[in-house]
């Protein structure tokens, strides 16, 4: 009968294991300031959607009383109250035959130093002509 010698090897050496570490530390430097743009980006995103839906509620409140509402509390005042935001406070301000829409980032949050090809992106405007500021930070 032949017996087989029982290897007491069972798990990873400190060097294995240093090695994995530094393997997953190397990519997190590089992958998490990626994430972070691309979480700061949807953020700016969320604030775009935001801001093209007070333009249409601008446009309703245009087409009941022939006049672009002069703020938000006329909006509100209509039933078409703007969306919170939770980076972003979303104001406008219009005349009989123009508005502005805009997004300016909170303080002290994560968004505050949102920027698109050095521009920074807050505000954030469109206005009745669909002009759309700061351009760099629009992406169609």
């Amino acid at each position: 009968m032949e017996y087989k010698v029982k290897s007491n090897e069972n798990g990873f050496t400190l060097i294995e294991v240093m090695i994995v570490v530094a393997i997953v530390g190397i990519i997190t430097l590089f992958a998490y300031p990626a994430y972070q743009d691309y979480v700061k980006e949807a953020r700016r995103v969320d604030a775009q959607s935001l801001l093209l839906d007070a333009q249409l509620k601008q446009e309703r409140y245009r087409s009941y009383n022939n006049t672009y509402s002069p703020s938000a509390a006329s909006l509100a005042a209509a039933n078409l109250g703007l969306a919170a935001s939770t980076y972003y406070n979303i104001t406008t301000s219009g005349a009989a035959n123009t508005y502005t829409v805009t997004a300016t980032v909170i303080a002290g949050t994560p968004q505050a130093d949102d920027t698109e090809g050095g521009v920074a992106c807050s505000p954030l405007e469109i206005d009745e002509a669909n002009n759309q500021t700061p351009a760099a930070c629009w992406k169609n």
